[in-house]
Formats: structure tokens, sequence, C-alpha cells
């Protein structure tokens, strides 16, 4: 099954991309922002009201899985990066802790 994802951000230049809509199906994203943005017309996320005016950048993702499976997997290459640089570096240091006290 296809999920979408909808990231926008506002005419606010500090603003980044900020996810407004996740897992929705096709027919949930035309109805809760396609048919809005198309027609000009203000939505609701979360509890805020979003001005189509003051959108500058809109993005929809398409994923297989559901944005906390997505997420997840994610998070667990990051850490798993991480682990590995850290192992590089500890190796790294030992070769120069070892060349300076010979």
């Amino acid at each position: 099954m296809a999920y979408f994802h909808v990231l926008l951000s506002l005419n606010d230049p500090q603003e980044k991309l900020r996810c407004v809509f996740s897992d929705l199906t096709e027919e949930k994203l035309f109805e809760r922002f396609i048919k809005s943005y198309r027609q000009g017309r203000n939505f609701l996320s979360a509890n805020e009201i979003i001005e189509i005016s003051s959108i500058r950048k809109v993005q929809i993702i398409k994923t297989e899985r559901k944005s906390e499976i997505e997420l997840k997997e994610i998070q667990e290459k990051i850490i798993k990066n991480m682990k590995n640089s850290t192992a590089i570096l500890h190796c790294f240091l030992l070769i120069l802790v070892t060349m300076v006290t010979t």
C-alpha cells in the first residue's frame, strides 16, 4: 500500500520544510490537501489553519510503509553509521597514540 506525506514551508524565510500530513492514502491526500490547494482554500493541519497564500514550497513524498516504520529504519541506519564512524575514529586515535609514544 502507498502512503503519502505532505511537507511544506511557509513564506517565513526561517521556516524549513515541515510535515503537515503523513500516512495518507491517495484518496485522503486529495481530500485533505490537494483539493483545498487547487481551490485556493485554507486547510486545517493538527490544530493549525494553514493559509494557502502563505505556502512557499510543497513536497509530497510517497512511501510503501508508514512514516513510523520509515523513521525507525532511518534512525537505525544513522546509529549504525555513527557506530562505524566511532570505531574508525578509535582505530585512528590508537594509531596516533602509537606513533606519538614510539
